[in-house]
Parts: structure tokens; sequence; C-alpha cells
């Protein structure tokens, strides 16, 4: 006939065993190894994010949406990495849509002066109305940044684009320079042989773009 154990003969509460706990036996190891392994795992991950963002950085580009751009109208997109001139004015892009469908984006940066050159649509050189005008020297300069009048050596520096159906993309990591109107001028293009510098990530050296 089945009788229930003598409890009186059972071990110390909570020994499974019936015997004498014992403290040289380690606790289970597992819970602290999964937790090391994800510490590492989460590490790696993160490290391979960071050095996926230097080896892809992004794109340094403006993205103006086409319907805040009127065809013929220039505007003005700070670049505030660009730095400023002697008065505070930051350096940035004037971005314009053509009444042909392309796009031009010049640096606002004259380029014997070294001022933030402003668009004035009543401003009137030559016999066109509407030019750029260098605040600090009698250059101007027509819509698509060619000189006018006032002795600049060289057309004012062009940024790529590109247009998609709705906005327009400005690469503003280089420029293209301006064509040469000075016999003795450097640096700048001729029309077999364009000239083009890449734009540093802070403000523009003073002997830019040299």
């Amino acid at each position: 006939m089945w009788e229930a154990p003598n409890r009186e003969h059972a071990g110390p509460a909570g020994d499974a065993l019936g015997g004498t706990p014992d403290s040289s036996r380690p606790a289970n190891p597992w819970p602290r190894l999964l937790a090391f392994a994800a510490t590492v795992i989460a590490s790696v991950v993160l490290a391979g994010i960071c050095v996926g963002s230097f080896a892809n950085p992004p794109k340094r580009e403006l993205k103006i949406p086409i319907p805040e751009l009127a065809v013929g109208l220039p505007r003005f997109v700070a670049v505030t990495t660009f730095g400023a001139d002697k008065d505070g004015l930051t350096y940035g892009a004037w971005v314009t849509a053509l009444p042909q469908g392309q796009t031009i984006a010049l640096l606002s940066l004259g380029p014997a002066s070294r001022c933030n050159l402003k668009w004035e649509p009543t401003a009137q050189a030559g016999n066109q109305t509407g030019v750029y005008v260098d605040r600090c020297s009698a250059a101007r300069f027509d819509l698509a940044g060619a000189v006018i009048e006032g002795g600049a050596a060289r057309d004012l520096d062009a940024f790529p684009t590109r247009r998609t159906a709705t906005a327009i993309y400005v690469d503003v990591t280089q420029v293209t320079l301006g064509r040469c109107r000075d016999t003795g001028a450097s640096p700048c293009s001729t029309p077999d042989r364009p000239a083009t510098r890449h734009l540093p990530q802070d403000a523009l050296p003073a002997d830019f773009p040299r």
C-alpha cells in the first residue's frame, strides 16, 4: 500500500535533491552569455552603420519644388556652410527656371569683389532690365550669369542641376567657373575647356576658386 513520504526526513527547504545546499555549484551562465552576445552584435551593427555613413555621405544638394519657382525670376537659397561676405550676408545659390525649360543655378559670390550678389529686377545694365548687382563693384550680370558691364574678369560660377517632374535639384559640391572675360583672367572657363572646382563642406576659402 502506497504511503506518503515522511517529511520529517526531507532535506532543507528548496533543495529538490534533499541534500545540503552546495554553494560551490556555479549559477546558470547562459543569461550572461546571451546578454554579452547581444551587446557585441549591437556594437558591430552600430559600427557598420557609422562606417557606411562615412563611406556614403548624404548628398549635398538643394531641392526647390518647381511650383515655388516663377519662370525667369531668380530665387535665392542660402547655403550657410559657404560662409558670408564682409557684410555678414550668407552666400548661396540663385536658382532660375528659364523660359526655354532649362534651369540655371549660380553661386552668389562676386568673382572679383567676393561680395554676395543681389538680383535687382528693375535695375538696368546695357540694354537689359533685371540684372545681378555686385554691391561692392560696378559689375553687373544677366540672368544666365554673363557679364554685362563693370569689367568683371569672368562670368558667374554655376552649379550642376537636374530637374524632375516636381523639383529642381542643385548639386552644391562643385561649380563650373564662369567664362573668361579678360585675356589675363585666371582661373576661369573657356568654350573648349570648362574649369570646375569642388566646394568644401565648410566656408569658402579666401582664395576660392584657386
